[in-house]
């Protein structure tokens, strides 16, 4: 979206949602240990957590492992991403006519945090 000319800066500024703060995910894990309710409410939210395996930045990294194009006038396409994220140098991964209808799915892993939006 753009400002339009009845928008004023000041007003932009409060309709910013409020987001609480970055906490790392073994803070967030650690946090609440002794309460067994929370611990369960948690565990049904993100699952079992290896507390070893998790980082203690509170930035989430997130990986997409491949995209999948699905278009009801050709087979499903599967575009695995490479591991440094870069596509195909010789050319483009695919082209889509003007005017096809299509839909695009992304696979991807989320480590360190909890990637919410």
């Amino acid at each position: 979206l753009s400002p339009t000319e009845d928008d004023d800066e000041d007003d932009r500024d409060d309709r910013k949602p409020e987001l609480g703060p970055m906490i790392a995910l073994k803070e967030q894990l650690e946090k609440d240990k002794d309460d067994e309710s929370l611990r369960r409410w948690k565990e049904q939210l993100i699952g079992v957590v290896d507390l070893e395996d998790v980082g203690e930045t509170p930035d989430p990294v997130v990986k997409i492992l491949d995209l999948t194009i699905r278009s009801p006038d050709r087979e499903e396409m599967v575009l695995t991403i490479p591991e440094d994220g870069l596509p195909n140098p010789k050319g483009p991964w695919f082209t889509i006519k003007e005017g096809s209808k299509y839909t695009l799915v992304f696979n991807f892993r989320v480590t360190n945090n909890i990637v919410s939006g």
